[in-house]
């Protein structure tokens, strides 16, 4: 029997084996498995589908060999590199499905607790993790303790803990300059008042790295909003309106945001929502997250910015000038050359600024408009 929980309540139990699988909170099951399984029903179509979903989560929850690095990852842990449905199990009980991005996670043993496999709060396995961010080939040994063998992207990254808290550091490719975009695009939405990450530039493992805190806690977890659009399919939910009522204005500034940077890689793992970790409700939009690959060089050249990834048969730029009339984005600080990696993304950026009717010096348009009530005031 396997036990699928959240921190410490069990919300799946199920055996692939006898074909049992049992809830008692389906509402707390992970987006990805909720309205996905049938229960009370020992047929064997029943188990089937509940054997396809379950498999299929556990499959998209998985490192994926594409990811920089993720060879060698599975060549140190002597995992086979198949995507196969036996393969994918063995690996997320090796891992006990730990994430850093949620709190669910599986065990066997109905008496393990949530504090001893937490990890945010226990020792991660670092040679993994320098395996995972350097591509090094090392000996593995020990307890595999890590988040590396659930970890989503194409990038070379990895988890480290520091003064208590977890950071993740993501190396660019070579002779690319992805982190310096990252950490750019960081600074420019310092100066908006859009929610996102803090990214910052830092050596690890001989490479140069963005850094950036864990986003997640006791509290809260992430859901990629390509498992919510899926679930929102399978209950006859329209997503953009289930969205639109749950976070309209984060939602249309991130529409406002892709058009300004030119970002090429807003898909459907690369935002999403918070969900209460008590309740398994799901909250607003998350931070925004993941731009190093923003200012892309096709995407700068293309009408319009190209297309929209949120609103289909939109180009970013209808998409954002829809957006702004919806939301109340603001650039709240002044943004100088300085925020930029060149020349080329500052003169980008201010002119889909303007186009949008944004001033890249707000300040001094307050000193204006204190100035001409003054004005106004002495008249009257």
């Amino acid at each position: 029997m396997i036990y699928l929980r959240l921190q410490d309540e069990t919300v799946l139990e199920f055996d692939l084996d006898s074909g049992i699988f049992h809830s008692d909170n389906p509402a707390k099951l992970p987006v990805g498995l909720r309205d996905n399984l049938v229960f009370d029903d020992d047929s064997r179509k029943a188990f089937m589908k509940n054997y396809d979903s379950v498999m299929t989560f556990f499959t998209t929850r998985s490192l994926n060999i594409k990811r920089e690095n993720a060879k060698k990852i599975l060549n140190a842990l002597h995992i086979s590199q198949s995507s196969d449905y036996d393969t994918v199990l063995k690996t997320m009980i090796m891992c006990k499905a730990l994430s850093v991005t949620d709190d669910y996670w599986i065990t066997q043993n109905q008496n393990e607790k949530w504090e001893d496999v937490n990890l945010r709060e226990n020792p991660l396995h670092t040679t993994i993790a320098q395996i995972a961010l350097s591509g090094v080939t090392l000996t593995v040994t020990g307890k595999i303790h890590t988040p590396e063998l659930t970890g989503q992207g194409a990038y070379a990254k990895a988890w480290y803990r520091e003064n208590g808290k977890l950071y993740l550091y993501k190396a660019g490719t070579a002779g690319n300059c992805e982190a310096q975009v990252e950490a750019s695009v960081s600074k420019i939405l310092d100066a908006t008042n859009a929610p996102h990450v803090e990214y910052l530039m830092d050596k690890k493992e001989g490479l140069k790295v963005t850094k950036c805190l864990n986003m997640c806690s006791d509290e809260v977890s992430i859901v990629p909003a390509e498992a919510v659009q899926r679930w929102c399919n399978r209950t006859g939910r329209n997503f953009d309106d289930f969205v639109t009522k749950l976070d309209p204005e984060n939602y249309y500034k991130m529409m406002v945001v892709d058009y300004l940077i030119a970002n090429s890689d807003r898909h459907g793992q690369n935002w999403g929502f918070y969900m209460n970790n008590k309740t398994g409700e799901l909250l607003g939009l998350h931070p925004l997250y993941d731009h190093n690959n923003a200012f892309d060089e096709q995407e700068m050249k293309l009408p319009g910015g190209g297309d929209s990834l949120i609103m289909e048969d939109k180009t970013k730029e209808e998409a954002a000038k829809y957006a702004m009339k919806r939301c109340n984005f603001k650039i709240t600080a002044d943004l100088t050359r300085n925020a930029f990696c060149c020349m080329k993304h500052y003169n980008y950026f201010k002119e889909k600024a303007e186009s949008l009717g944004l001033n890249l010096t707000p300040s001094k348009k307050s000193t204006k408009d204190r100035l001409m009530k003054s004005i106004k005031s002495i008249i009257r």
